[in-house]
């Protein structure tokens, strides 16, 4: 994953494009990525990890949804941000956590079950935080 970042950095810098035939495959396959990675999250869900993981997820989805907007605002407004300028990185640190976590989670031998039940903690916790979010900084 790190060597596949570096190697798109170098092709954005160096301004080249992907071959014509590889482009668009590899968008096909980019615009799969989420679903997929949803559908790896449901399916290492186990009901009973997330009753066994209710303090982790707890403390994860506490310090990821409310925690890290509060400290990104509150930087934001001691750099002079207003507006969009500090919306917007608001918004993109009350994010729930990211699919690909337990897909990497997975791949590298830890806990996939304990980061599938984050996962889906962290989204079902956003339906209600963001709009509150929205609502104290708009």
């Amino acid at each position: 994953m790190i060597q596949a970042c570096f190697i798109g950095a170098l092709f954005n810098a160096a301004g080249w494009g992907l071959p014509p035939i590889i482009g668009p495959t590899l968008e096909l396959l980019s615009n799969a990525a989420l679903p997929m990675g949803l559908m790896a999250v449901g399916s290492g869900l186990k009901l009973s990890s997330i009753k066994a993981a209710s303090a982790p997820a707890a403390v994860s989805c506490g310090l990821k949804l409310l925690l890290l907007p509060l400290v990104t605002f509150g930087l934001g407004t001691m750099l002079g941000l207003e507006g969009y300028a500090l919306i917007v990185p608001v918004i993109f640190a009350g994010l729930p956590t990211s699919s690909t976590s337990y897909v990497v989670s997975r791949q590298m031998g830890s806990d996939a079950e304990l980061m599938a039940a984050i996962v889906t903690a962290s989204h079902l916790a956003t339906i209600f935080s963001m709009p509150v979010l929205l609502s104290l900084i708009h």
